[in-house]
C-alpha cells in the first residue's frame, strides 16, 4: 500500500502537434516525484475503468496501452486499484495494465480529507459520494498482488506453488505453512465476493501474525490477524479486511 499525503497539482503543457492539436495546458497530480495523473482535465471518470496516464501526444484515451485503474472507497479512504474488471475480461492484459507506480509502490490511497481537497480543486475528480465501494473481491486481489514474491500468484487465479511456499520458514506463532493455507482459503472464499469491503484498524482483541520469509532478503510479513471470530486478512498491518455485512454472514477460517 502507498499512502498519498499532500500531493501537488502541477501545471504543464503537452505537445499535441503530432495530432494537429497544438500545445495543451493541463494539470498533473504528482506525489514524491511520481506523476499519478498526467492530464487531469482529460481524464474520463465516467466509465468503470479510468486511464490515468493517457497518451501525451494526443490526449486521447486508448491511444497508449496501460495506465488503467479503478477508484474505490472503503472505510475512511479512497483507493486507486488496478482495473481488475477490465484485466480479467479476456481483453489484452497489456491494454488495461495499471500505471507502473502501482506495481512499484503498491496501491495508492488517500484519506477522505485529503481526497476532498482534490475534489475542491474543481479539476474533475469525482465526488466522494459517487465513488463505488470496494468489494471483497477487490480487496483480496490487492492482498494477492502485494504479497511478497507473489506467493499466491496473480489475478485472476490463486496459486500457491511449492517453491513459493518454501519461502515461509517461521511465524510469530504456530506453523507458517498452516498460515499460508489459511490465507489461501480466505483468498479463494472471497475471490468472487461482491459484498462491500471495509478496511479498518485492528481491535484490542485481535492479534497480528507475522510470517518470516527467507529469500533475497529476510522479510517480516504480517498478512493475518487472529480474532474472536477467526482469521482475517490484513494489508501491511494497517488494515483488517472484512465484509461490511455481519460476521455471521461471512465465511471464516477458524
Amino acid at each position: 500500500m502507498w499512502r498519498i499525503q499532500n500531493p501537488i497539482i502541477r501545471r504543464t503543457k503537452l505537445d499535441f502537434t503530432s495530432s494537429e492539436q497544438g500545445f495543451r495546458e493541463v494539470s498533473q497530480l504528482v506525489f514524491d516525484g511520481v506523476v499519478l495523473l498526467n492530464a487531469i482535465e482529460l481524464t474520463d471518470w465516467e466509465a468503470d475503468g479510468t486511464q490515468l496516464i493517457i497518451c501525451d501526444r494526443c490526449g486521447f484515451t486508448h491511444c497508449e496501452t496501460g495506465g488503467w485503474a479503478n477508484v474505490r472507497k472503503a472505510g475512511d479512504y479512497v483507493f486507486v486499484l488496478p482495473a481488475f474488471n477490465l484485466l480479467e475480461s479476456g481483453s489484452n492484459s497489456d491494454e488495461y495494465a495499471p500505471p507502473p507506480y502501482i506495481r512499484k509502490f503498491g496501491v495508492p490511497y488517500f484519506s477522505v480529507t485529503q481526497y476532498g481537497e482534490l475534489v475542491a480543486t474543481k479539476l474533475g475528480f469525482p465526488e466522494y459520494d459517487t465513488i463505488l465501494p470496494m468489494e471483497m473481491r477487490d480487496a483480496v486481489r490487492i492482498v494477492q498482488l502485494e504479497t511478497p514474491y507473489r506467493i499466491f500468484g496473480e489475478p485472476p487465479t490463486v496459486d500457491l506453488k511449492p517453491d513459493k511456499k518454501a519461502l515461509a520458514i517461521a511465524s510469530s506463532e504456530g506453523e507458517p505453512h498452516e498460515h499460508l493455507r489459511n490465507i489461501e482459503i480466505l483468498l479463494k472464499v472471497h475471490y468472487d465476493d461482491r459484498r462491500s469491503a471495509q478496511l479498518r484498524p485492528m481491535t484490542v482483541d485481535e492479534k497480528i501474525i507475522s510470517i518470516f520469509l527467507d529469500a533475497d532478503v529476510f522479510i517480516d510479513w504480517k498478512p493475518l490477524a487472529k480474532g474472536p471470530k477467526g482469521w482475517l486478512l490484513t494489508l501491511e498491518d494497517n488494515f483488517v479486511i472484512e465484509p461490511i455485512s455481519s460476521h455471521e454472514d461471512s465465511p471464516s477460517v477458524q
